[in-house]
């Protein structure tokens, strides 16, 4: 092979303005061992060299779908970005195509596009829609930013040190930011706050390029990332092009030059080619100066093809600074200056380069295409060094190159920006049509949008029919926006074609002139009518009265009665010649002669419906005789499939069919869009029609046979149709005919199952909807009034004891509480209260965790005759052999007789209870078993909770909150104290029963009789008193009231336990700022010392949905409490956060606690149980194995393993199930070795 020799440098550059001629170099002739090598042999030699490199030119034709690219953002609208990629190629983002945690996220941060994105930031995009694809209707490249469109391609294991990836923002912490990486739906990015800039300006849902950063001993949750991608390279040894995204970074080696550019190597041998205007600016004019190693960036690339362009420009290279893609003033749009010329392509485009001073050259280029220049058939004057006066036409950010023109008629012009004034008139070219409007191109390259409002005089739903792509229609300027250089202007025809005035301010000179401008607010005084750039006047009631069906939206014509230039307000008046007119055009409306009902016509088919009542997917719009209109529902057409009426509306749109009239309706009786579109056609009625065969042929004209059917009986088999479903409904839309809307039941549709259980303990399922008219299969399941439930067939039904499948609720009945839920297959069964959780929850509070309509997961337990019994899926099995005496049970009262109870602890497993004198049916109770057998009995047992939930309630009837259910009369109470005279329960009982009589007095005095009486040794007690005392004071007192006996209480026994009192109060009253504002006294008494405060506080401000109030005083507590306190207080916030913040933040605050102490089995068994409800099967395992590594205690591990076996038989399967197993007797083993010295055989 030939060596090339590159020239070696060191010698100074000389300066562009340098014209003097270069020394002509000595040729050097290319040599082996043999002798001098041929001119054919090195061109074939160079032939092969550049086989498979990628060398032309970037298009917008190559630009096809899946090719990915870098961007710089051109222009940020409402609902989408213009980025600008190289040779100033537009690619549209819309705002779908964005991001999916700023869509999942915009409800809650109201982030708008210009919050998230800046003017001159770099994103890599993915091509969704090519130019020339027939799907594309806005002729415009559509692409994507969302990083798990645009890293599709990429997988886990090909995340290599220094690849370049678009991440969305999900969570902003204390030491960084959490990113989505959209990669394998786990794989999640931390950037440290050195490696981002200032967390201040990040925005949750905000898209940037990061940069992989891989180490070794990597955590394996969370990949590290650089907000910075131009500080390192992508250099991995097992590199292929495949491999490449736009922003990566490479080292390039120059490896020979070829025209119009040089041939660059990358590790592991791979090459492109460097086209001469991607080089930097300052050795263009003799690349061959370029001897060294250089670092590109990847701009487009497409994986699987040889289609790559790299950028070596050091403005595109500095990928984070956006400020290097911005344009100097100097060379803005309407700039005049000097180039000299440095190149001319094959397509005599001329380049040019401009001097900044004297030894340094500007690093924007300019380039004159051939079309721009003043005389193109002179091209000898651009000779290389030659200085021309050109003028900025349009700037291209990638390329960091303006084009520019040399024509004299724009040297000599004042200016080339044009000003469009408000009302001028104008020719714009439809560039897009979206939800909110039209956007256009007008003028010198001027964008432009169109409010759907502003389309047509009168806007219905079907606008948008109305408009085309690349069709240029008449408009006028409505104002302009400076701040984004974007115009807003108006198509009515009334607005653009009127001859009156055109007002654009408020001037007095217009008094007396006639303009028309569109109502924009109907109000209860007048109308206000809007003009030209932002001018809007008053029309009173009395005037608007004479125009007829005045809406918001219709253009009005009126005549200015005065103007007030101060205060910006203009009245106005209908003219008399105006009125006479509009009374004439509504007089001169005639009534459309209609069709007759159950006759054959030809009709017309028009289109999709859009005028509500029924879904467009399923609804066709067709035209009758005379100018009438009808619906023809799919049902009466008799389509069937996924594509539903699509298909049989693209084949016959426009065509005319014979259809029969099966319903008329007049039009007061219909939905309020059928009756405006009515009234605009000056129709009275509407009509159902028909093309199926059958009633086509039918003779006989009789409503009930042709009619839609209307008596469906369950069972009946029916066909219908989906429909769009909002996301947050419990069932699937459908329809059968216009008459009837349909739901199908979930549990017999597609559903997802949750990988993790909710708050409560339970594993939910969400449906799956389907929408576009989708017929469907389906037997009536039950009908309530016009409404149809449909089941679908071949579904699953329940078999056996043990399985676990998805049901619906049904209902729920009380005493005792039980949830009917429904199988797939039509069957039915019953969740007991005591079925549905493993957490310790009240049936009250159970009661609302499962409404109707919900899909859970439940296994069966039994069958009840027809009926399964089922438990929640995740509930563990308690039989009652494997109950043992003395064991305590928790469960719900089902049945109370004579000084016993029913207790259920488990669905359909009972216990016979004594002791039970104050139970209520639901009840939940803690039991203690006493006997076995013949059968299993129990003796009730008041556990601490109870016996505070019944001082609770006593507390709550001083507060006025609840009712006492035991009044006596003075003397029971008397009598009671007497008894039990050192009994706080006896007082508080007491001081309640004068509450609640409106005896705040008397109350108060018992409370001071209490304390009087109660001896002091009885601290506990006399506490008890001085709490009720409290809930008296904040209840029914003042402030000073409260003070006093606060004061009291504090001076009386320990200070933290009284203000945990106080709070527990103002808690249970609801009195949250009193509440605020005590934890912060709490915080700066006791905060050095206790960090229970600190954990209260915390839970109040979570509660309070205040997170980030709550993780700044984390911090503080951190900072604040010794060392040996942080580990329980961040265990303690982690929980918090999993409860009522971020999973992930939690997740995060527990991998620290256990990094700072492995070995806390406290901490290890509260993570695990965290993780088995918020997180997923994988996730947990890991966390088990880790736990059960860590070489913990025997217990503790003896307990891990029992966990962890229970966890794989509830939501595992058999296969881990047996691996846990064998661990656990692995480990026995290796313990009694340990202890005894001698292997045991496995068991």
């Amino acid at each position: 092979m030939t060596e090339v020799d590159f020239p070696r440098g060191g010698a100074k550059p000389k300066l562009l303005t340098q014209t003097e001629p270069k020394e002509k170099k000595r040729k050097v002739e290319a040599k082996t061992e043999d002798g001098p090598v041929s001119k054919k042999s090195v061109k074939n030699q160079e032939n092969k060299e550049l086989e498979g490199i990628f060398r032309k030119s970037i298009t917008s034709d190559l630009l096809v779908e899946d090719v990915r690219g870098l961007g710089s953002i051109a222009k940020i609208d409402d609902d989408s970005l213009l980025l600008k990629t190289v040779n100033g190629i537009e690619v549209v983002i819309p705002l779908k195509f964005v991001s999916r945690v700023y869509s999942e996220t915009f409800k809650k941060t109201g982030h708008t596009l210009d919050d998230l994105f800046s003017e001159g930031q770099l994103l890599a995009f993915k091509v969704e829609s090519a130019l020339n694809s027939k799907e594309n209707k806005t002729k415009r490249i559509q692409g994507s930013v969302c990083p798990s469109r645009v890293n599709k391609c990429v997988h886990s294991s090909t995340l290599y040190n220094g690849l370049v990836l678009n991440a969305t923002v999900k969570s902003i912490e204390e030491k960084g930011a959490v990113f989505d990486l959209g990669i394998d739906g786990t794989i999640k990015g931390f950037a440290s706050t050195d490696s981002l800039p200032p967390l201040k300006d990040l925005r949750v849902g905000q898209v940037m390029l990061v940069r992989i950063i891989r180490e070794t001993g990597d955590a394996k949750r969370y990949i590290k990332l650089s907000a910075f991608p131009e500080m390192d390279v992508f250099e991995e040894s097992q590199m292929v092009t495949n491999h490449f995204m736009p922003g990566t970074v490479l080292h390039a080696e120059p490896l020979f030059f070829v025209e119009g550019g040089i041939v660059v190597s990358f590790k592991n041998g791979l090459k492109a080619f460097v086209s001469k205007e991607q080089l930097p600016p300052r050795i263009r004019m003799d690349i061959h100066r370029l001897v060294k190693s250089f670092r590109v960036v990847v701009v487009i690339c497409n994986q699987n093809s040889p289609l790559l362009t790299v950028s070596g420009h050091p403005d595109i290279v500095a990928l984070s600074k956006i400020e290097r893609r911005t344009v100097p003033e100097e060379y803005s749009t309407g700039q005049i200056f000097d180039g000299i010329v440095y190149s001319v392509d094959p397509k005599y485009s001329v380049y040019f380069a401009m001097q900044e001073s004297e030894d340094k050259v500007s690093l924007i280029t300019a380039k004159l295409p051939a079309s721009n220049m003043d005389n193109p058939d002179n091209l000898k004057k651009y000779g290389i060094g030659t200085v021309h006066k050109i003028r900025v036409l349009k700037y291209s950010p990638l390329d960091r190159r303006v084009i520019v023109t040399d024509k004299k008629e724009i040297l000599k012009a004042n200016s080339i920006v044009e000003e469009h004034q408000p009302g001028q008139l104008v020719t714009v070219k439809i560039d897009a049509i979206v939800d909110i409007g039209v956007r256009v191109t007008f003028g010198l390259n001027k964008h432009g949008t169109i409010f759907a409002n502003h389309t047509l005089d009168m806007v219905s739903q079907s606008w948008k029919k109305a408009f085309k792509v690349g069709q240029k229609i008449k408009s006028r300027v409505l104002y302009k926006d400076d701040l984004k250089n974007h115009y807003y202007l108006t198509s009515k025809p009334a607005l653009v074609d009127s001859s009156d005035s055109i007002i654009t301010d408020y001037d007095e000179g217009l008094i007396g002139s006639t303009a028309t401008g569109m109502c924009t607010h109907i109000g209860v005084h007048g109308v206000v009518i809007a003009f030209f750039n932002k001018v809007a006047g008053f029309l009173p009631t009395n005037q608007a009265n004479l125009i007829n069906e005045l809406k918001v939206g219709m253009p009005v014509t009126v005549k200015v009665s005065r103007v007030n230039a101060d205060d910006k307000k203009i009245g106005l008046v209908i003219d008399a010649t105006i009125n006479k007119k509009m009374q004439k055009e509504k007089q001169s409306k005639k009534p459309v002669k209609p069709v007759k009902n159950l006759h054959i016509y030809p009709a017309k088919i028009v289109g999709s419906w859009t005028l509500g009542g029924t879904s467009e997917n399923t609804s066709l719009l067709v035209e009758l005789p005379n100018e009438n209109i009808g619906r023809l529902h799919a049902a009466e057409i008799g389509v069937s499939g996924k594509n539903g009426i699509n298909d049989f509306l693209k084949k016959n749109k426009g065509k005319k069919f014979h259809v029969r009239v099966i319903d008329v309706t007049p039009a007061r009786k219909l939905e309020k869009s059928i009756k405006e579109e009515l009234k605009e056609r000056n129709l009275t009625r509407f009509y159902e029609v028909s093309v199926q065969p059958d009633k086509l042929k039918e003779l006989k004209q009789k409503q009930s046979i042709l009619k839609y059917k209307n008596d469906y009986k369950v069972g009946d088999e029916v066909t219908g149709f989906f429909v769009e479903t909002p996301g947050n409904s419990l069932m699937q839309k459908a329809e059968v005919n216009p008459r009837y809307r349909a739901f199908v039941l979930p549990e017999t549709a597609g559903y997802s199952i949750a990988k993790s259980l909710d708050e409560y303990g339970v594993q939910r399922a969400k449906p799956i909807f389907k929408g576009k008219g989708e017929a469907f299969n389906g037997a009536v399941s039950f009908v309530s009034r016009n409404i149809i439930y449909l089941a679908l067939k071949n579904k699953k039904a329940p078999n056996k004891v043990g399985e676990c499948m998805v049901a619906r609720v049904i209902s729920n009945s009380d005493s005792p509480l039980n949830f009917e839920i429904g199988f797939p297959d039509g069957q039915k069964g019953v969740l007991p209260v005591s079925g549905v959780t493993n957490e310790i929850f009240t049936a009250k509070r159970l009661k609302k965790v499962l409404k109707k309509n919900n899909l859970i997961n439940v296994k069966l337990v039994a069958k009840n005759g027809d009926k399964w019994i089922v438990a929640n899926n995740m509930k563990k099995s308690l039989g009652p052999d494997s109950i043992k005496k003395g064991q305590k049970l928790n469960g719900y009262v089902t049945e109370v007789e004579e000084n016993q109870a029913i207790v259920e602890y488990y669905p359909g497993n009972k216990i016979i209870v004594s002791g039970c004198l104050d139970a209520e049916l639901d009840d939940l109770v803690t039991v203690v078993v006493t006997s076995t057998k013949p059968e299993l009995t129990g003796k009730f047992v008041e556990t601490i909770e109870q016996e505070a939930s019944r001082i609770l309630h006593k507390e709550k009837i001083l507060a006025g909150m609840e009712k006492s259910k035991d009044l006596f009369s003075d003397a029971d109470y008397d009598r009671l104290i007497v008894s039990n005279p050192n009994s706080a329960e006896a007082w508080i009982s007491y001081m309640a029963y004068q509450a609640q009589n409106g005896n705040v007095d008397e109350a108060r005095k018992i409370a001071e009789n209490a304390l009087n009486t109660i001896e002091a040794r009885e601290e506990q007690e006399r506490l008890n008193i001085y709490t009720a005392y409290l809930s008296l004071e904040v209840t029914s007192g003042d402030e000073n009231s409260l003070k006093e006996v606060f004061r009291r209480a504090t001076g009386a026994h320990d200070q933290l336990e009284v203000y945990k009192r106080l709070a527990n109060i103002y808690t249970t009253t609801n009195k949250n700022e009193e509440l605020d504002k005590l934890f912060q006294v709490m915080i700066k008494k006791f905060g050095q010392y206790h960090r229970e405060v600190y954990v209260l506080y915390g839970n109040f401000l979570y509660n309070a949905k205040r997170e980030g109030d709550g993780r700044e005083l984390m911090k503080k507590a951190m900072s604040s409490l010794p060392k040996k306190h942080h580990l329980e207080l961040l265990s303690r916030f982690a929980n918090l956060e999993y409860l009522h913040g971020d999973s992930e933040r939690g997740k995060t605050m527990f991998e620290k606690a256990l990094a700072a102490a492995p070995k806390r089995g406290d901490i290890w068994n509260v993570y695990i149980d965290k993780a088995i409800r918020y997180q997923s099967v994988g996730d947990t395992r890991e966390i088990f194995e880790r736990a059960i590594a860590s070489n913990l205690g025997l217990h503790t591990t003896k307990n891990l393993f029992q966990k962890w076996q229970d966890f794989e038989t509830l939501r595992g399967d058999e296969e881990h199930l047996q691996e846990v197993n064998k661990k656990a007797v692995e480990y026995t083993n290796k313990l009694k070795k340990d202890i005894t010295g001698e292997d045991e055989d496995e068991d």
